[in-house]
């Protein structure tokens, strides 16, 4: 309800639940760059987290914002 949000309380766990299966269902794999992605190492990987790391310190970005933007890599890799 977007005058009351407090009348959604009754669906606060419902939507904790669905996102958490969400959260566990689109979680990159682990071995992906032994299994999918042959052309890149964990070297290249720190190189490009490094970088991400230097922009969001560069533009003041809130530390959930790089924890996103790394998520998004292992996704998109894996």
């Amino acid at each position: 309800n977007l005058v009351d949000p407090q009348l959604c309380g009754a669906f606060a766990s419902d939507i904790y639940e669905h996102l958490r299966s969400l959260e566990v269902k689109k979680r990159p794999a682990l071995d992906y760059m032994e299994r999918i992605q042959l052309n890149i190492n964990a070297s290249m990987r720190s190189i490009l987290i490094d970088w991400l790391v230097e922009v969001a310190e560069e533009y003041r970005l809130l530390p959930e914002t790089l924890y996103l933007a790394v998520n998004y890599v292992d996704r998109y890799l894996s």
